[in-house]
């Protein structure tokens, strides 16, 4: 009991010390708070409703065990109150239910979702957090002002710009508690994304997970769902060149090697090329793969060799597109040879000589007068 009184008391005031009981280790807590950091309770009593009288009643008692308190060790006595307040679920649900309430709808999806990433040091990667929320919280600055709200509500800490920690396992208990009460479709998707990426556990970067889980998807995965997978990569605006060129490289490989579908390759480095007009390694493997199907296909890749080296920047003989070049002409003069039609032998010598200047002579002068190494 909180409070004990002597004498005689009205059924008024019997009724308001039941209500004083009720409020329990609840006020408890704020209490302690008053009394370590010398402030008062009022907001407290305040949003519980609590009557003057009840006030009186609930500072008395708080007087009373402060006082004491100062007869034993003060470490002994903060022991023994902390360690009520813990094993009391009236007094967690207080506790925590309440900060829940305070937090924006944004802040109580992050409070909730921790809970399913937090390791056995009850610590946890902000950007996996950022990841499987993505879909309710799409907005950067949305996430980290959601961060700074529960941080400030003490729920969690910030170890570094990765890590942060849950305060408590007493804590965890209701971020559990609040994740499971969320809707069964909500709770799917971020399973579905937490398992896209290999789990909560992951080592670098959240792209980096998930097209190693891609990666992974090839040997114990239908072709959709690993196609879906690369395709997050590929489709992800935080997508770095250099990933997004090996996710695409992997992908065309599974789909004209593993699932023989050379056509969906194609398909696929056609939907993505537009982010690499510049690079000579994907325009060697999109040709490449065009000039393994029939006469159209193979017209088309050399369009497109010429094409990319109609550019200016594109010069044939440079270190960067030398080999595409060299590519593209053995193509260029195969195609003339052995699947150009012509109306008449004019225009036939016409085409070879125009496919001989433009590229089989720069590229014979090139290395005539290259330097032996």
């Amino acid at each position: 009991m909180i409070y004990s009184q002597t004498g005689s008391e009205s059924e008024g005031n019997k009724q308001e010390q039941k209500t004083v009981v009720s409020i329990g280790w609840r006020v408890a807590a704020i209490i302690l708070e008053s009394y370590l950091y010398n402030v008062t309770p009022d907001h407290v009593f305040e949003e519980l409703m609590v009557k003057p009288r009840q006030r009186k009643m609930i500072e008395q008692k708080a007087n009373y065990t402060f006082e004491s308190a100062k007869k034993r060790s003060i470490l002994d006595f903060l022991k023994d109150l902390i360690e009520g307040i813990r094993t009391s679920e009236d007094a967690r649900e207080f506790l925590y239910g309440r900060i829940f309430n305070y937090l924006s709808p944004n802040a109580q999806y992050l409070f909730a979702t921790i809970s399913i990433l937090v390791d056995n040091d009850l610590r946890f990667n902000f950007d996996v957090l950022e990841y499987v929320l993505g879909k309710v919280i799409p907005e950067k600055d949305q996430f980290e002002a959601s961060i700074d709200e529960v941080i400030n509500q003490k729920v969690i800490e910030r170890n570094n710009d990765v890590y942060g920690r849950v305060y408590s396992a007493e804590l965890l208990q209701m971020m559990t508690a609040r994740y499971n009460e969320y809707p069964q479709d909500f709770r799917d998707t971020v399973r579905n994304l937490l398992n896209s990426i290999g789990g909560k556990d992951i080592e670098g970067d959240i792209l980096e997970a998930m097209l190693t889980q891609a990666d992974k998807s090839r040997a114990f995965s239908n072709e959709k769902e690993t196609v879906e997978k690369y395709r997050r990569v590929l489709n992800n605006s935080k997508c770095s060149y250099n990933l997004r060129k090996s996710a695409l490289k992997r992908l065309s490989d599974y789909l004209s090697n593993s699932r023989l579908n050379p056509v969906a390759a194609i398909s696929v480095i056609e939907e993505y090329i537009h982010f690499f007009i510049h690079d000579s390694d994907i325009y060697t493997l999109y040709v490449y793969l065009l000039w393994s199907q029939e006469v159209l296909e193979k017209e088309k890749a050399v369009n497109t060799i010429r094409e990319f080296f109609a550019k200016g920047s594109h010069k044939k003989t440079s270190n960067d597109y030398l080999t595409f070049f060299a590519l593209g002409t053995g193509y260029c003069i195969n195609f003339d040879i052995l699947y150009r039609k012509y109306e008449e032998e004019k225009l036939r010598k016409q085409q070879y000589r125009m496919t001989f200047n433009e590229y089989g002579k720069e590229l014979f002068d090139f290395i005539k007068n290259a330097p032996l190494s």
